[in-house]
């Protein structure tokens, strides 16, 4: 922020400004850097609020800089003349700033002369000249005969005659320096743009004559208005608030409001503060809980109608019709309303409002935009409802080729409910959310119930509306009032499809457990009826619900009922629904044709707006390891989660890339992704959507070597899961404990847990999670002397095909069979896994594979090749802060001779292999000699190493080395 110096044309300093601007001077303008400022009085002020309305405090949220900028102007007082001049919008906080200033200035024992100047144009008696001077009359005898005499003359008649502003200027000053020897005196003026104008040529007098005095003026004024005043006065713009600070005084002002009332209001208001703390006056209680339809524009209360309406009203009628249809078309497209030959006739009749700053018109004359959505608003508001109801007629026949807005606009003309406009607000409710627009969707709905005559097909609607609140866009309570409004029109939709889609997703996110589901599902689906766009509207969302309920709890009977359900979907959509119940719930026994199927639908994502779709492709994608060919459409996901539309899906996206991210290598961007999965979670009260979550941050913090943290997500995972019956989620939580016991090499435990996941020489029907704890499974069954079953588990992975799924599966598949290989086989297997194309996108996986070579080579004897596998494994393992895994390699390669790096902390100093043994010898009490026998090194070479091993552990001599070394140990 910049401390602004005014200079008049005389070189004079005559302002000093904070602020996040430099306020437009009409003279030379130097920026300096900040002083230190005091601002204790106007924080005073502040914080003395109660003693003022609420509504002032609330409003000065977020002008820190201007409220600092203004304890500087009142500073500048007690040595100098000063004046300024505060610009902006109706309702962005100037009254309040003056306000502020005003009681500052009397704490510090300024004089304050406050002239009231109301909104319409002063009448001649009650000048603001005439103010002025009956706040000194009483003082008025200090001045000479003449200027007295001018001054009672202004005092008797109310006003300036014509011709008299230069006696009259000159006489008020007069009087104003005089007085100001004794203390300063500031001059406080609200509306400035309403000063008559006698009384701003005064001012304007004033303004250039009291550099030298302790005089100041504060004026504030409407910007835009082009007033005597503001060619005399430097100005400060006040702009609107940033959005944090106006999100920040809405949810002081309005804590309850729901997200999305949040969304719209802080989206019209602009950042004005009046508008922020009206707008949510204006809706009812049903609005402002989020499930009621919002007005669009916002509706108007009284006093922002009322700060609005001058600039409005002023302007032509045919001016405002023309505002009218582009404020209710939304875009501003200015071929709304010309005509179709090309002429510009209507054009011209904007210009009153382009002259007046309400709107702006862009350089090709196609476009137009209102100053702010205020404005917007209030040439709405300020319509009559016939005028509304005939602007929307329009609209809606100029609009044939956008069916969405054009079945709008014909219900806002309609007035009255029309089952023909129903069925084509829902229509474009399917189309909408298939680009991606949830709330619009759910907008479009509920109208569509709202224009219904038939209370069944009105609860239907509604509970149409309520299922995309809670599959979709996450907003538990809006879906939950949504149904309840469904029940109270019609008590026997509950039978509905969609009622019981919107209900099994509520006890999805609630406590309710995967048999429940399946059975409010499976009872509703026999009956749907309507046409194919509304059977396929009806079934499909409550066919992924069931399909992922039926896998989570392992529920056969489901299955049935899914598959009997799907015949009734179109052909392409039956395919896409198969490739979810193959792909993602059973991808073992996926076939060629639906790999080729999951390509291509991977391949069309990259145009689709639809989140449904996306999730479900991606998902499909999971077990198959071709997530990352998914991100960009996840991302879109993640964003319109974020932006407040899609936000339950928004929560599986991020734990979809959070787990890919884990797999790459991106342990830092898994974990924040997690986090903010969790965060949306929690904010919305969504409980199904973490347990993915907690798999994958259990999965880093196992390879990380965080056993406690471990333990708690498990923990949390198994609770959730063995409540509502998910025995899928069971098994990945197993997996994650049999990981963690591969890294701190307890095989026993690790095969007992892959084995709950699939059990030796079995991969189990729809259980996914099988083909990534197959390598796991083999690896712990060798090393407890299971070789039987581990060459059991390979035969069945090989007979399956696993490794022609994807190339990770081949690599795991491969490094499983070179496990139970023979001495003369398995290097070639080893090998070959790790030459396979496209396999260094896993890097961890790629270490572990090299770490089970190496492994397996240092075994056979092999110590120089397997040196290589070990030192690659171990860079990788430290370069993704795998520390269990770093340790355990780390060891194997000192076994081979080779120097291995220490794990743990990473920043502590490690010791080579050979001076780790070095220091075990000297520390049991062998001499140099004998340590350079045992390990064929001259006792000059032992020195040497010793002479480098004590600085490394900080000791220096060897009496200390036993217990360096203790406090050094690894971790097993």
């Amino acid at each position: 922020m910049a401390l602004v110096t005014l200079e008049n044309d005389s070189g004079d300093t005559s302002e000093r400004w904070h602020g996040p601007v430099a306020p437009a001077s009409r003279g030379p303008c130097t920026v300096h850097q900040p002083d230190s400022g005091r601002h204790s009085s106007v924080a005073a002020a502040v914080v003395s609020a109660p003693t003022r309305s609420f509504r002032i405090v609330r409003s000065l949220i977020g002008r820190d800089d201007e409220i600092a900028g203004i304890d500087s102007f009142l500073s500048s007082l007690e040595t100098r003349g000063n004046s300024v001049m505060l610009v902006g919008e109706p309702g962005v906080g100037k009254s309040s700033l003056l306000d502020v200033g005003a009681e500052a200035a009397t704490t510090r024992g300024i004089r304050v002369v406050h002239c009231v100047v109301t909104r319409e144009q002063v009448e001649p008696g009650i000048s603001v000249a005439k103010q002025l001077v009956s706040h000194l009359a009483d003082e008025i005898t200090r001045v000479g005969a003449t200027h007295r005499r001018t001054l009672q003359e202004i005092f008797a008649l109310g006003r300036v005659q014509p011709g008299t502003e230069l006696d009259v200027a000159t006489a008020v000053f007069v009087l104003l320096q005089r007085l100001a020897v004794e203390r300063p005196i500031l001059i406080v003026i609200d509306n400035a743009e309403a000063v008559d104008r006698p009384s701003a040529t005064v001012l304007s007098f004033l303004a250039h004559r009291i550099a030298g005095a302790r005089i100041g003026l504060l004026v504030a004024s409407r910007s835009g208005c082009g007033d005597a005043l503001q060619w005399a006065i430097p100005e400060l713009a006040i702009g609107p608030l940033e959005e944090a600070s106006a999100s920040n005084l809405l949810d002081e002002t309005f804590p309850a409001l729901s997200d999305r009332a949040h969304r719209r209001v802080l989206a019209e208001a602009h950042g004005n503060p009046m508008a922020l703390v009206e707008l949510p006056l204006a809706l009812n209680e049903a609005q402002r809980a989020g499930y009621g339809l919002l007005p669009w524009p916002l509706m108007l209360t009284d006093r922002l109608r009322a700060a609005m309406a001058p600039s409005v009203n002023s302007i032509p009628v045919l001016t405002r019709r023309l505002l009218l249809l582009l404020a209710l078309g939304q875009e501003g497209d200015l071929a709304l309303i010309e005509p179709k030959d090309g002429q510009s006739g209507h054009l011209s009749h904007l210009v009153p409002a382009e002259e007046l700053g309400l709107i702006s018109v862009n350089f090709e004359r196609t476009r137009v935009t209102f100053r702010s959505p205020l404005v917007r608003a209030a040439v709405v508001d300020l319509s009559t409802p016939e005028e509304r109801r005939v602007a929307h007629r329009a609209l809606a026949d100029l609009l044939c080729g956008q069916p969405e807005r054009q079945a709008w606009h014909s219900a806002e003309a309609a007035g009255e409910p029309l089952d023909e406009l129903a069925e084509g607000l829902e229509r474009a409710a399917l189309r909408v959310l298939r680009a991606g627009g949830v709330s619009e969707a759910v907008s479009l709905l509920v109208r569509a119930a709202q224009m219904s005559t038939e209370a069944g097909d009105r609860a239907r609607r509604l509970a149409h509306a309520a299922g995309v609140e809670a599959s979709i866009g996450g907003q538990r309570d809006i879906a939950m009032r949504l149904l309840s409004d469904a029940r109270v029109a019609d008590p026997g939709i509950t039978g509905s499809v969609e009622y019981a889609t919107a209900h099994a997703c509520l006890l999805l996110d609630g406590d309710g457990d995967m048999d429940l589901v399946c059975d409010v599902l499976a009872n509703a689906l026999e009956s749907c009826q309507g046409g194919q766009e509304r059977r396929e509207s009806q079934l499909l969302p409550a066919l992924y619900v069931l399909a992922s309920s039926s896998w989570l709890g392992a529920d056969p009977k489901a299955w049935e009922t899914l598959n009997e359900a799907s015949r009734h979907l179109a052909r392409s959509t039956r395919e896409e629904l198969q490739l979810f119940q193959v792909c993602f719930t059973d991808p073992v026994r996926a076939t060629r044709r639906e790999l080729d199927l999951m390509n291509v639908a991977i391949m069309s994502l990259e145009h689709e707006s639809d989140p449904r779709r996306i999730i479900g492709v991606a998902l499909s994608s999971l077990h198959l390891d071709r997530v990352s060919r998914c991100r960009p459409a996840l991302r879109k996901v993640v964003d319109s989660g974020r932006a407040g539309e899609a936000v339950a899906l928004a929560i599986d996206a991020l734990m979809i890339l959070s787990l890919d991210a884990f797999m790459a290598g991106q342990w830092d961007l898994a974990g924040r992704r997690v986090a903010e999965g969790f965060e949306l979670s929690s904010k919305h009260g969504l409980r199904t959507s973490p347990w993915g979550g907690w798999y994958t941050a259990a999965m880093i913090a196992a390879a990380s070597g965080r056993r406690d943290e471990v333990d708690g997500l498990i923990g949390e995972l198994w609770e959730w899961a063995t409540s509502r019956g998910a025995q899928m989620a069971e098994h990945y939580a197993s997996h994650a404990r049999a990981f963690e016991a591969l890294g701190k090499r307890d095989f026993e435990m690790a095969f007992i847990q892959a084995g709950r996941v699939s059990a030796p020489g079995r991969l189990e029907q729809r259980v996914p999670l099988s083909l990534w704890t197959c390598l796991d499974l083999v690896e712990a069954a060798v090393r407890t002397g299971r070789t039987k079953e581990a060459a059991e588990h390979v035969a069945t992975m090989k007979r399956k095909g696993i490794s022609s799924l994807s190339p990770r599966l081949a690599l795991l598949t491969m490094a499983a069979a070179a496990l139970v290989a023979p001495d003369d086989s398995f290097s070639h297997l080893f090998e070959k896994a790790l030459t396979e194309p496209g396999v260094d996108r896993w890097p961890f996986d790629v270490a572990r594979v090299r770490l089970l070579f190496g492994e397996r080579l240092r075994r056979a004897r092999c110590c120089t090749e397997a040196r290589t596998q070990l030192s690659a494994a171990l860079e990788t393992f430290e370069r993704l802060g795998a520390h269990p895994w770093s340790t355990r390699t780390a060891k194997e390669l000192r076994a081979t001779g080779l120097p291995g790096t220490r794990t743990g902390d990473r920043n502590r100093v490690t010791l080579t292999a050979q001076e780790h043994e070095i220091a075990l010898l000297a520390a049991a009490g062998l001499t140099n000699k004998e340590i350079g026998e045992r390990l064929f090194l001259s006792h000059r070479t032992v020195g040497a190493h010793l002479y480098r091993i004590f600085p490394k552990l900080g000791i220096t001599s060897r009496a200390a080395l036993r217990d360096a070394l203790d406090d050094r140990a690894e971790p097993t």
